[in-house]
Parts: C-alpha cells; sequence; structure tokens
C-alpha cells in the first residue's frame, strides 16, 4: 500500500520514468545551467513536451541544482500543476537558503494563492518581506491580496 501512494504521489516522479532516452543521454552531458537554457530554447519553440522531459531528466541527474528546482517549477507552473510547482519551489527555497531571493518567495505565494490558500500566500508574503522589506513585487502581491475587490 506504501509503494502505491509513492507512484502516485507527483507527475513527475511518473514522468522521470518515461524519459526518453535520447532525452536522458543530451541531460547527461549537459551542465545544469546549459540545460535550463535548452529548456528556455525549447520553450520559445513551443516544444513544451521535449522541454518537460529535459526538466524531468535534468532534475533526476541534478536534484538540488537550483536552476534545475526553479526552471522545472516554472514549467510546473506553465501546467497549473501548482502542487508541484510549489513543492519545487519549497526545495528551492531550502538549496538558496538564506540567499534565497524575493522572487522565490513571491513565487511561493502564487502557487498557494492558485491553489486557494490565501493564509499560507501571505504567511510566505510577510516571511519575504520580513527578509526583504523593499521589494517591490512583494509589496504588490500582498497589497492586490488585501486590496478589497471593486
Amino acid at each position: 500500500m506504501r509503494a502505491q501512494a509513492q507512484t502516485i504521489s507527483t507527475g513527475r516522479h511518473i514522468r522521470a520514468m518515461q524519459i526518453p532516452p535520447s532525452v536522458k543521454t543530451l541531460a547527461e552531458r549537459s551542465t545544469p545551467t546549459e540545460i535550463r537554457m535548452d529548456i528556455q530554447k525549447l520553450l520559445q519553440q513551443e516544444q513544451l513536451e521535449l522541454a518537460q522531459a529535459l526538466g524531468d531528466a535534468g532534475l533526476s541527474l541534478h536534484p538540488k541544482s537550483d536552476e534545475m528546482l526553479g526552471i522545472c517549477a516554472l514549467l510546473a507552473m506553465s501546467r497549473s500543476d501548482w502542487q508541484e510547482s510549489l513543492e519545487l519551489l519549497i526545495e528551492l527555497q531550502e538549496v538558496q537558503g538564506e540567499q534565497a531571493p524575493a522572487t522565490t518567495f513571491w513565487l511561493i505565494a502564487r502557487c498557494l494563492r492558485c491553489m486557494g490558500d490565501d493564509d499560507g500566500a501571505a504567511s510566505a508574503l510577510e516571511s519575504g518581506l520580513f527578509r526583504f522589506p523593499n521589494s517591490p513585487e512583494l509589496q504588490a502581491e500582498l497589497t492586490m491580496m488585501v486590496k478589497p475587490e471593486a
């Protein structure tokens, strides 16, 4: 029963087992920076499935790379897979540690809002504003959340 829960935990684990060999070989020969740049090129060419496969391969090879975690979180956001994006962003924030930029907090808050967790989003924004009190993106997001609908 426990194995079944792990199998369905996230789509990325299932996708990682389905990476085409050619994509895996490309990822194995590349640095995280090169993989991220290739993913960006694929997205510009609207090759979303290939970009996702390369992201999955890169993440399986470099699970603690801030570049891989960041680009894969953005890929998940582009698919509206808020849960996966949130998981990746939290991992990214852990990897970044004290160096986590305001953007990481903002993206976490965005995911939480899209998941309907306004309290969690507000908490993420407050944490970010504690570290970055002059961040326009964090301030704007918090203002948007508390601004009454007109």
